[in-house]
C-alpha cells in the first residue's frame, strides 16, 4: 500500500548537493514530482519533492537524504492508503 505526500529539503551545506541529486536519482522510482530553488544570496538550495510510496520506502529516502551533512529533511504524508497501481503516476 502507497501514500501520497511531500518532502522538504534544506540543503545548507551546498558542497553536499551532489549527493543530494544523486540519491534522489536513485529513488526517482517514489518521486511524483520536483521542484527546486537555488538561494545563492543565502547560500541554500531548498527542493521539494511530491512523492509516493510505501512508508518504508519513502523513510528511506528521507532517511538517506537526512543523513547527508548539511541536509533538513522534513516530510507530510497523507493518512489515506492506495493501492498500487503499477504505475508511478496520479
Amino acid at each position: 500500500m502507497n501514500r501520497i505526500g511531500m518532502v522538504s529539503v534544506i540543503v545548507e551545506n551546498l558542497d553536499n548537493a551532489p549527493q543530494v541529486n544523486k540519491i534522489i536519482g536513485e529513488m526517482q522510482h517514489l518521486i511524483l514530482g520536483r521542484i527546486g530553488m537555488p538561494d545563492k544570496k543565502h547560500a541554500l538550495g531548498i527542493i521539494g519533492l511530491i512523492v509516493k510510496g510505501s512508508d518504508v520506502d519513502v523513510s528511506r529516502l528521507t532517511a538517506r537524504l537526512g543523513n547527508v551533512g548539511g541536509v533538513i529533511v522534513k516530510s507530510a504524508m497523507t493518512s489515506k492508503y492506495f493501492e498500487d497501481e503499477g504505475e508511478n503516476i496520479l
